[in-house]
């Protein structure tokens, strides 16, 4: 692990905690200001930045390439695991919406 590798990882580890500390305020009655939900959104935001910067690293000293050649994308052109709303997809608050209703296996359709 060089360096860099090592202040990704630090900078992952400040983020977490610091997301961690704001999840947990906004389970308390108050909530979250508008200024700390939107400090929430770049946290999530940078911390996918990290995740995928740390990601493509690894995989071009894999192959033998120089992970320093591995910058930070924009935002907009990580891997997308966060949607225009600032949910994670995969949330079950958004998927409910998307799958269609299903048919219990015990149930037969009329013939």
């Amino acid at each position: 692990m060089d360096d860099q590798e090592r202040d990704i990882i630090d900078n992952i580890g400040g983020l977490v905690s610091e997301e961690r500390d704001l999840r947990n305020r906004s389970t308390e009655d108050m909530g979250l200001t508008e200024d700390e939900k939107s400090r929430l959104r770049t946290v999530e935001v940078r911390l996918e930045q990290c995740w995928d910067l740390l990601r493509r690293r690894r995989a071009l000293s894999e192959f033998g390439e120089d992970p320093s050649a591995a910058t930070v994308r924009p935002a907009d052109q990580g891997r997308g695991l966060l949607g225009l709303n600032g949910r994670h997809q995969g949330d079950a608050s958004t998927d409910a919406k998307a799958e269609s209703p299903r048919r219990p296996s015990s149930v037969r359709s009329p013939e």
